[in-house]
């Protein structure tokens, strides 16, 4: 019995070092079970949108991709001064920018949707909410080159057939360079929250009303600029 009590003792000073070696030289990176893990993860999940009003001071940062998800992956959660209930729930970060300043931001995270909102100017967690006017600009998608799922319908197909689009990639490559999501044409709180994506393109403007299933955004209806909406089947 003293022995079996000596390997435990044994065991649980091995442990403990193992969970020393994880928080203090791997900066709780490797556990996905931790909470502000968990929270980071969804974040990444899904495409990250800041508003037009706060365009400007998103430029200001100067963050290409890389450095946004580098930002959010190592930033640390507040709890205590987040909303983490209701709809949408909203979770206040401080990470530190590429020049060594300080952020401070929140990210939202609907239950139902894709979008999470960047918040960069000070606010309260508590009085933050879906955006339902203005426009949306994705700054960070999550790494999957075929996130957008066209779907088998022929009527959608040869809609984005017609603006040069026959895969997803192409698609998501348009949607990063001119594309935003209207926010008066979307719905974060429904049970099958819808968002209306608008791509500016030059010689064929157009937009799409897509729904979130199983990490892909599946396209639903395509409505190109002075055409009549073509819904799927």
């Amino acid at each position: 019995m003293d022995n079996f009590f000596r390997r435990l003792k044994i065991y649980g000073i091995g442990f403990g070092i193992g969970l020393i070696c994880v928080f203090l030289f791997f900066r709780n990176r490797g556990c996905n079970w931790l909470p502000e893990n968990r929270v980071r993860s969804s974040f990444i999940e899904r495409v990250i949108v800041v508003h037009e009003e706060e365009m400007p001071a998103f430029k200001a940062l100067a963050l290409n991709e890389k450095q946004l998800n580098d930002l959010i992956q190592n930033s640390s959660i507040s709890f205590s001064e987040s909303k983490k209930k209701g709809e949408p729930k909203a979770y206040q970060l401080t990470g530190t920018l590429p020049n060594g300043k300080s952020l401070r931001f929140i990210l939202t995270l609907p239950d139902r949707s894709v979008i999470s909102e960047m918040k960069i100017n000070p606010t309260t967690t508590e009085k933050v909410k879906n955006s339902i006017t203005g426009k949306g600009y994705p700054v960070l998608f999550p790494n999957n080159k075929e996130l957008f799922d066209l779907g088998t319908d022929k009527n959608i197909l040869t809609k984005l057939s017609s603006v040069g689009i026959v895969k997803s990639e192409q698609l998501l490559k348009m949607i990063k360079e001119i594309g935003y999501i209207d926010y008066s044409k979307s719905t974060f709180n429904s049970e099958k929250s819808s968002h209306c994506w608008v791509i500016e393109k030059p010689s064929a403007a157009f937009s799409m009303q897509t729904t979130w299933y199983k990490d892909k955004i599946t396209l639903k209806s395509v409505e190109i600029a002075n055409s009549e909406e073509i819904p799927s089947n």
